[in-house]
């Protein structure tokens, strides 16, 4: 009997890589219309503010909400947008493998690991939430 920990993920495709995060930080994922120009979305009574990065070309049609993790307050959650369908993998230690920065480094990657054939980045979320925090104040909030 194995007493290896596991952890159910998420793995969020996006244009640049595929993301990996605790299913636990998901709140939803969000079906988006006219998304090519929103900064944020209003859900369940709040704004959200979109991380959609520098090199989305497409137009955004999901958003993945997760629960925010620096605890500030006016900061519950913060959207990411993606390219595809998210899909639940159980994850354990030993199914990682720690992988080297790429040349085209993601800026809100932590660190990179692939995961049976998979190569994926993990991502810093108090980054993240840094980024879309500074991007309302810009846009007008």
């Amino acid at each position: 009997m194995s007493t290896e920990i596991e952890l159910q993920c998420l793995i969020i495709p996006m244009e640049v890589g595929n993301l990996l995060v605790p299913e636990s930080l998901v709140a939803e994922i969000v079906l988006l219309e006219d998304s090519d120009t929103q900064q944020s979305i209003y859900w369940r009574n709040r704004r959200v503010p979109i991380y959609r990065g520098d090199t989305i070309s497409k137009l955004v049609t999901r958003v993945a909400v997760l629960r925010a993790v620096m605890g500030y307050s006016d900061l519950p959650f913060v959207a990411i947008a993606i390219d595809g369908i998210p899909y639940t993998l159980p994850i354990t230690p030993d199914s990682l493998t720690e992988l080297p920065p790429v040349d085209d480094d993601c800026q809100i990657a932590a660190s990179y690991t692939r995961v049976g054939s998979l190569d994926c980045m993990i991502p810093d979320l108090p980054k993240v939430e840094q980024m879309v925090m500074k991007d309302s104040v810009t846009v007008g909030g």
